[in-house]
């Protein structure tokens, strides 16, 4: 319901077409984890902006520099939500040895190497084997 009250304020219904980008330097931060959001709640048509809004920049694209127009609420609906695309603590560890699912970080390389800190400071740096 959460999920469908934000999709609906910012005018997504079920027929739109979402694209999520980033706007740091290193053009992914979140976008990946938004785009698995709608995913997982049963919204197939989303794509991630390769290289966020760095690279659409960097390409010469026209971008709009005032305010955003002011969005028509819609009706967003999670018509499905799909429980098989997570994966508990046990079978992460699972997949350590069996190597049957590719796991993606969508961190920045410093912060899977454990060389940066983490925003939060109550989380270990590094990765998963």
């Amino acid at each position: 319901e959460e999920f469908e009250e934000h999709a609906s304020e910012l005018g997504i219904r079920n027929d739109s077409h979402v694209v999520v980008y980033d706007n740091n330097e290193a053009g992914l931060f979140s976008a990946a984890r938004a785009w698995w959001t709608f995913r997982i709640f049963g919204h197939n048509n989303v794509s991630v902006l390769n290289g966020g809004l760095p690279k659409w920049l960097e390409c010469g694209y026209e971008v709009d520099e005032g305010p955003p127009e002011e969005m028509t609420a819609s009706s967003f609906k999670v018509n499905e939500f799909r429980p098989h695309l997570l994966r508990r603590f046990q079978e992460i560890k699972a997949n350590i040895q069996s190597n049957a699912e590719q796991v993606t970080d969508a961190r920045s390389e410093g912060r899977f190497n454990g060389t940066e800190p983490e925003p939060r400071p109550e989380l270990p740096s590094g990765h998963i084997p």
